[in-house]
């Protein structure tokens, strides 16, 4: 979509988050298990207004995907250049249910 507009004045961002704070988790009753329940330094879910900042930013740059938060463009980029096996094994390791001691 971005190439189509390219020339019209017109720009097109994809922001790509992965997980938001956000207060839908509550309501949807969603429970994170694995790393995900330890939400601490990289691991830290980013805040909308956050999210909404840095893809603001990367628009005004010309960009045309914003993948924010560093766990989340090393993803990105695994399954671009990692073997899709090694992959798949990283994100079963990462949701996988830990004790939380």
């Amino acid at each position: 979509l971005s190439k189509e507009c390219q020339g019209t004045g017109v720009t097109v961002t994809a922001i790509c988050p992965g997980p938001t704070a956000t207060e839908f988790q509550a309501r949807a009753n969603i429970l994170y298990t694995g790393i995900a329940q330890n939400q601490k330094n990289l691991l830290k879910m980013m805040d909308a207004a956050t999210v909404a900042k840095l893809g603001y930013r990367g628009m005004l740059k010309g960009k045309s995907v914003v993948v924010t938060g560093v766990l989340n463009r090393l993803g990105a980029w695994s399954g671009r250049h990692l073997p899709h096996a090694w992959v798949m094994q990283a994100i079963l390791w990462f949701h996988k249910k830990r004790s939380q001691t």
